[in-house]
């Protein structure tokens, strides 16, 4: 049990009430942080890791001592312990505890989602895709259902991000360069933040009815994966997913010449929502690929 009836008391003598308020805070939070982290512990719950591609975070693999760690931290939202999400892991019953960090569940909906607006994304009526999808691939239909990436896309709009919808994508093929900074950024990694990597795509494929594919990787990222496509006109947007931790949409148009310009990476953490940030990357050419190196 947590005492701290004597903070209130010391404060207001000193007339601090300001200083008296946040200290509260902060013990209220440490409260709550240990509520949640004993519950992880005893349901055997997973936290949530933003780990992916580039960005990795260390994780004992015990849930209670990762949220000891993450739960009071100045960064805490993108650890997967916003305040809904701690009163969540508290008041529901073990099976529940992991649909804390899965917007789409009712259980997140409750508590994190309560009287809040997720946006309905998809091609204005007049401009639907011929192959009767909402985006412009079936793939993509789905993703955007996802209260985090609605959520990120809306917001996002602000600083200048937009989805490309269509089904007929500029043929994304090769090896790029990618250079450039966070520029904005919520609850998330801190504006100014260097993007600096290379990405190599191969096999685009458009045989299917359902929408575009293509395949990809990292540079010095394990593993490859499919991304669905979509757009028109030159225009594009990849769709990258890191299931239960992120999904990052990179937007852009294709120039005559195989450059990229001024393509938008918009990283959506899929644990929480109102967890993202938007870079303005720089995409140069460097050859064909169909492989990266480790």
């Amino acid at each position: 049990m947590v005492r701290r009836s004597w903070i209130p008391l010391v404060c207001c003598a000193a007339a601090l009430q300001l200083s008296c308020n946040l200290v509260d805070n902060v013990v209220d939070n440490a409260a709550l942080c240990t509520d949640a982290c004993l519950q992880i512990q005893d349901c055997d719950a997973t936290p949530p890791t933003p780990e992916f591609a580039g960005f990795g975070a260390a994780s004992t693999g015990e849930g209670g001592l990762d949220c000891a760690a993450s739960c009071t931290a100045d960064d805490r939202e993108l650890r997967g312990y916003a305040d809904c999400q701690l009163t969540c892991i508290t008041e529901v019953k073990c099976g529940e505890v992991q649909d804390c960090w899965k917007p789409r569940s009712a259980a997140y909906a409750k508590y994190c989602l309560d009287g809040r607006d997720v946006p309905d994304l998809g091609a204005p009526a007049d401009e639907a895709p011929a192959n009767g999808t909402v985006t412009g691939s079936a793939q993509v239909d789905e993703i955007v259902t996802d209260p985090a990436v609605a959520i990120a896309v809306d917001e996002a709009a602000d600083d200048g991000f937009e989805l490309n919808y269509g089904d007929d994508p500029p043929q994304l093929v090769g090896k790029y360069q990618v250079s450039g900074k966070i520029d904005s950024s919520s609850n998330a990694r801190p504006e100014g933040s260097r993007i600096e990597t290379s990405i190599c795509f191969w096999d685009f494929d458009d045989s299917a009815i359902d929408g575009v594919r293509v395949s990809y990787c990292e540079d010095g990222v394990p593993g490859e994966d499919t991304a669905p496509l979509t757009g028109t006109n030159g225009d594009f947007t990849a769709y990258f997913e890191f299931p239960g931790q992120a999904t990052i949409l990179f937007s852009g148009a294709m120039n005559g010449d195989g450059t990229l310009s001024q393509v938008e990476a918009l990283v959506v953490y899929t644990y929480a929502t109102d967890v993202w940030e938007l870079s303005h990357t720089d995409w140069t050419p460097i050859g064909t690929c169909d492989r990266c190196d480790p």
